[in-house]
């Protein structure tokens, strides 16, 4: 293949064939009064197409033409089109497998991750493959206290310098004396619709062991900016930081740590436009679910359907509830909930864990089905729920290199779509 070189931007036309386009708009009539009609239907024509390629490809086209490397790295309409088209027309998996390392001089000291990225497609009679088409070996940066992040888009392999909080950094230094305090520190990546802004959310619960007193921070930043701001707020009740969360339509939504009984029950949602938190009561018809006697499968989960929030929850080894908020009648707050049964194909008991991923643009619901908390990437079985449908199928995973090793346990799975967005400010 040749090397691509920038060139003048009427190559560009060339190659799509969209001069022949153009001569035809442009046969017997004014070219002087039509020339803007005649660009705007070679730039979408140009979007159209290129948007439903994947990122790899279009890193070989930024090369292209000057226009093309403009629109694929700075134009946000097509870096957004090109987003949507992805959760749609590619859905995919991802895996963060982390590679354990001792070192006892750094305790801060991250290691590096394996990242996997399998296309999500259909095979014939109803089942579903996923097929691994990336892997990324990370080198993580260390950091010398818990106030350190870089920012990382695996899909075009930009990444942030190091960001420090300047916050979070004096919280530290200032309980610095204390007996052994700890921090609960959760980082969430939300997205503003109207702006095309990517905003990340860190939220930080510190323990004070000598005076057994807690407190929590709460800080945004502005992905390309990358300057923390300070959110004054405090919690109607305890959140679970690390796991009950989930973006949806504009906003990051958290819910009452493991649904314990005798506390209040809240979804908390901080909006990413305006960045401020407000809560959604829930239901007594939804927090008093007849549930079967196994305390460690009576959390919730948080999942998107259809952008909107739901709560899944267990109600026995075979049978699921997954209520889906939509937010329609402000006198009646249990008519804002609409209830769904999902009957399971197999047995949750205790012998196996189950983790749940919504996948975003689809219909689909992707289950993780693991035996003895071992989260082996080759032991790990993956099922699809098409909730409208009600139907399930078993996901096939082929193509897991060698390069990753048999005793490394899978740290994060989820859903993914490739994305252009960019993570540091580009020059207009």
């Amino acid at each position: 293949m040749q090397k691509c070189m920038i060139s003048d931007d009427n190559t560009s036309s060339d190659i799509l064939g969209l001069n022949t386009e153009k001569n035809v708009l442009n046969k017997n009539r004014d070219i002087s009064n039509n020339t803007s009609v005649v660009v705007d239907i070679e730039f979408s024509i140009l979007c159209e197409i290129l948007s439903r390629l994947p990122v790899k490809s279009l890193m070989r086209f930024k090369f292209v033409s000057k226009t093309w490397l403009s629109l694929i790295q700075k134009d946000l309409y097509f870096i957004d089109l090109h987003c949507k088209r992805s959760r749609t027309l590619r859905p995919a998996l991802l895996y963060v497998i982390p590679l354990k390392i001792k070192d006892q001089n750094n305790p801060f000291r991250v290691g590096d991750k394996f990242f996997l990225t399998a296309n999500l497609s259909f095979e014939r009679r109803g089942k579903r493959k996923a097929e691994i088409h990336s892997t990324r070996k990370i080198n993580l940066f260390t950091h010398r206290l818990p106030a350190d992040v870089r920012i990382y888009n695996i899909s075009t392999r930009e990444v942030t310098p190091r960001i420090t909080s300047t916050l979070l950094r004096e919280e530290v230094e200032k309980n610095s004396t204390c007996w052994r305090p700890s921090y609960d520190i959760t980082y969430k990546l939300g997205f503003h619709p109207a702006t095309k802004e990517h905003k990340l959310l860190c939220m930080c619960r510190i323990y004070l062991c000598e005076t057994d007193y807690e407190y929590e921070l709460y800080q945004v930043l502005t992905v390309g900016d990358n300057t923390w701001r300070r959110i004054d707020w405090v919690s109607p009740c305890r959140l679970d930081f690390l796991q009950l969360s989930v973006y949806a339509n504009g906003s990051i939504y958290f819910c009452s740590a493991f649904f314990e009984d005798g506390d209040p029950k809240f979804l908390v949602v901080f909006d990413v436009g305006s960045e401020k938190f407000r809560t959604i009561p829930i239901p007594f018809i939804l927090d008093h679910q007849p549930l079967d006697s196994c305390f460690w499968m009576r959390r919730a989960y948080l999942l998107a359907v259809d952008g909107h929030v739901a709560i899944l929850r267990r109600m026995n080894n075979r049978i699921l509830k997954l209520w889906i908020y939509k937010a329609t009648n402000l006198d009646d707050a249990e008519a804002n909930w609409s209830e769904d049964i999902i009957t399971l194909p197999f047995s949750w008991d205790r012998k196996r864990c189950l983790s749940f991923s919504n996948v975003e643009g689809t219909n689909q619901i992707i289950m993780e089905f693991f035996g003895n908390r071992k989260r082996r990437v080759n032991s790990v079985y993956l099922y699809s729920y098409d909730w409208k449908k009600k139907t399930f199928c078993e996901v096939k995973v082929g193509g897991i290199p060698a390069s990753v090793p048999d005793f490394c346990s899978v740290k994060l799975f989820t859903a993914f779509a490739e994305s252009l967005f960019p993570v540091q400010k580009t020059e207009s």
